[in-house]
């Protein structure tokens, strides 16, 4: 398990070190490498910002309704 948490975070660095960063391919590999780790079937990443609290920003493998339901609630 430590060694493939050593990779997932490895390749999430990787994505972050290129020049310029793209979000989306960062949150991709977070998604990604969070199912393999913990063997799940979906994910969801919110972010949160002191401001405005949790804000949703990419899933995977949820249900497109589930998914434009979490785009609409925004922040909270």
């Amino acid at each position: 398990m430590a060694l493939a948490a050593n990779k997932a975070v490895g390749d999430v660095l990787r994505i972050i070190g290129r020049s310029p960063i793209v979000l989306e391919e960062v949150f991709d590999a977070i998604l990604t490498n969070a199912l393999q780790l913990c063997d799940a079937e979906l994910a969801v990443l919110h972010l949160y910002e002191k401001e405005s609290g949790f804000r949703f920003v990419r899933a995977k493998n949820v249900p497109a309704e589930f998914e434009k339901w979490l785009t609409a609630a925004g922040s909270y």
